[in-house]
């Protein structure tokens, strides 16, 4: 008898632990928010962003998250795979790397204007004494974009190029076409900047928000000579698994962050945010618009 109590309690245990593992695993998940970004410089990005993951930290403990993080991937393909292994909750992002994680599902919820402004453009410039006008100069001459994961300054850029039917290789491509406009990246708008202005470079292309942010003793030695279409700045994201009464939580409390002296510098230190907005039904649009357009485009 003794032995077949001890079956059964073994039973019910196993039983039990077939229904409680997964409720536990999302009661685990749900103590936390992490918010994934990328960035070249991740050390200097994470530092910007300490009083906005406080900030979230403190408001959203009553919603049950105990822990909000955040993690900078160094390029697209690093903050794909975390995506794909489920270790982010919240994408902060422009639109080109939405496009390239389309598979992974991302919910877009918000919208995050910076410096007050919701949109911008692609930028083409040039050294203020060159002779170059116009895209169509650029034939055979070398450009130096931004990082491979930029929405304005590379994927927006070379899309606008490919627009006009120009030809584009990489610098390492040893049978690229006379014509074609040769790139390379720079990482960050000033190294762009710089390399245009010592000739290492014919042109440059990066965001209008770069071009306004340049010192004005470097921005004095360039000229833009062509500018795209805007688009919207910065979107951000649920991960799919993200639980449905916590995005909720997650959306009011970036909503509501502008609303008050703690919540307006945290978003300031962080990207020079001003605030969050909803996604509109046109938002939603012209991003589906700009995957089409960037996904038929931008690829080799």
């Amino acid at each position: 008898m003794a032995t077949l109590k001890r079956t059964v309690l073994v039973f019910l245990i196993l039983f039990a632990a077939c229904f409680r593992g997964p409720a536990a695993a999302a009661e685990d998940a749900a103590k936390q928010f992490r918010i994934g970004l990328i960035a070249a410089d991740p050390g200097q990005l994470l530092r910007d962003f300490d009083p906005f993951t406080e900030y979230l930290g403190s408001r959203l403990r009553s919603s049950g998250i105990k822990e909000t993080t955040v993690f900078v991937a160094r390029d697209l393909g690093q903050m794909r795979a975390r995506v794909k292994k489920g270790k982010l909750d919240f994408i902060l992002t422009s639109a080109f790397p939405l496009v390239e994680m389309e598979p992974e599902k991302l919910v877009p919820a918000v919208v995050a204007l910076q410096g007050g402004a919701r949109e911008y453009s692609a930028v083409f410039f040039v050294r203020k004494q060159s002779s170059l006008r116009n895209l169509e100069d650029l034939r055979g001459k070398r450009i130096v974009f931004k990082t491979p994961s930029s929405t304005a300054g590379y994927a927006m850029a070379k899309a606008e190029l490919k627009k006009n039917k120009l030809s584009l290789s990489e610098a390492t491509d040893k049978d690229a076409p006379e014509d074609a406009i040769v790139y390379t990246f720079a990482g960050e708008a000033i190294n762009q900047a710089f390399r245009v202005i010592r000739r290492r470079a014919d042109a440059g292309a990066f965001s209008s928000s770069d071009w306004e942010e340049l010192p004005p003793k470097e921005q004095s030695r360039l000229r833009v000579i062509h500018r795209t279409a805007p688009i919207t700045r910065l979107f951000g994201s649920f991960h799919p698994s993200f639980p449905l009464a916590l995005r909720d939580a997650v959306e009011k409390t970036l909503l509501d962050m502008s609303g008050n002296g703690e919540g307006r510098t945290a978003l300031a230190t962080a990207l020079n945010m001003t605030t969050f907005e909803r996604l509109t039904a046109e938002d939603r649009s012209a991003l589906q618009g700009l995957k089409q357009k960037l996904s038929d485009v931008v690829k080799p």
